[in-house]
């Protein structure tokens, strides 16, 4: 994976943040808040980073379907935006998608 600035963080602190969060979701068995905010940071340092889209984005779609949690909703909004400024035109497919279902 590529680092948006190397000098910053290193790739082995962010690798393990990224397992951490894997792990948080698969261990509370749900996605919440907490770990989307955290998601839509790491797409700051994995720019272009196609794993981070494929290992997380079914994780986004479930919780913009969670309308009764504002909470995880509302991060959910916000890690779609994160993800459509750091990945563009790579999710104009998925985010049209999502779009469809939320109207």
């Amino acid at each position: 994976m590529a680092l948006r600035n190397e000098a910053d963080v290193s790739m082995d602190i962010l690798s393990t943040i990224y397992q951490l969060v894997i792990k948080h979701f698969s261990t509370i068995n749900k996605v919440d808040s907490d770990g989307l905010y955290v998601v839509g940071t790491l797409s700051f340092y994995f720019k272009n980073e196609p794993r981070l889209i494929d290992d997380f984005w079914k994780f986004i779609e479930h919780s913009l379907t969670q309308y009764s949690d504002s909470n995880t909703f509302k991060a959910a909004l916000s890690c779609v935006c994160d993800f459509a400024a750091n990945y563009g035109p790579t999710l104009n497919d998925k985010v049209h998608l999502l779009m469809t279902h939320l109207h």
